[in-house]
């Protein structure tokens, strides 16, 4: 009867020992994951570092299945050092991924700046060159919807919009290569060297008729607006010169 009574109570004790054992938890390292990859998804590691971050998400699927197959054994011999250690090192590749990411974020906002740069330089000369259009308020309107476009461009990019700025700066960039396609036939003449030589040996040759003759002698360079007036060979006054509308354009006849 005793010994009947002690092995019911080590069996009581036994249960109760059992039941009183809690399941191991469950490694931080899985919560700090699930927040990793919302992180990644709202910096755009999906966009930036695609191929890497699906590579990421494909370790992260490993990692759950791994930690479910744990949670499927009774919880008296869950052992959670396997799915630790995978799980450290899935935070390990998501570092990996959002550095890459932002490197490559960096170096696209760099770039966007960079052409909203050469774009506004380019406008600064379309300014000055449209002053020689027949009809410049074309050139100006259109010069002034890419200036705005940049604008608006440099604003995305803060917001971080970067697709929608780079269609700006598509945008920008037709605006300002049409007004190039209407000045470029009127000044290829003035970046023509060997133009450039003819008209310099013109005027010296007038020059040098002034000088032998003692007569008086007017220069004119268009794209400067400027007249020289010489005497004897020698530039006497320099004057703005106002010269109409598509002042750009051949001479009628020569002398």
């Amino acid at each position: 009867m005793f010994f009947r009574h002690l092995k019911t109570g080590l069996l009581l004790t036994a249960i109760a020992g059992i039941l009183g054992c809690s399941e191991p938890p469950v490694p931080p390292e899985v919560q700090l994951a699930a927040s990793q990859e919302q992180d990644l998804w709202g910096s755009g590691a999906a966009v930036y570092a695609p191929a890497e971050y699906q590579h990421y998400r494909e370790s992260l699927q490993t990692g759950r299945t791994l930690l479910r197959q744990e949670q499927d054994k009774w919880r008296l011999v869950r052992n959670y050092t396997a799915v630790q250690q995978s799980f450290n090192a899935i935070l390990a590749e998501g570092n990996t991924v959002k550095a890459l990411s932002l490197n490559r974020q960096h170096q696209e906002n760099d770039e966007i700046r960079v052409t909203n740069d050469q774009l506004r330089a380019k406008i600064d000369v379309l300014r000055q060159l449209s002053a020689s259009l027949k009809d410049s308020r074309l050139a100006r309107r259109k010069l002034t919807e890419s200036e705005v476009l940049l604008h608006e461009a440099s604003g995305l990019l803060r917001n971080g919009r970067n697709d929608q700025a780079r269609t700006a700066l598509k945008n920008a960039d037709a605006g300002i290569e049409a007004v190039v396609g209407t000045i470029a036939p009127l000044v290829s003449r003035f970046a023509d060297t060997g133009q450039i030589d003819r008209w310099r040996t013109q005027v010296r040759t007038a020059v040098s008729a002034s000088k032998r003759q003692g007569g008086n002698l007017i220069v004119i360079e268009k794209l400067e607006r400027r007249l020289t007036l010489y005497h004897n060979g020698l530039p006497q006054h320099t004057y703005p010169a106002g010269l109409g509308f598509n002042f750009l354009s051949m001479k009628l006849r020569s002398g």
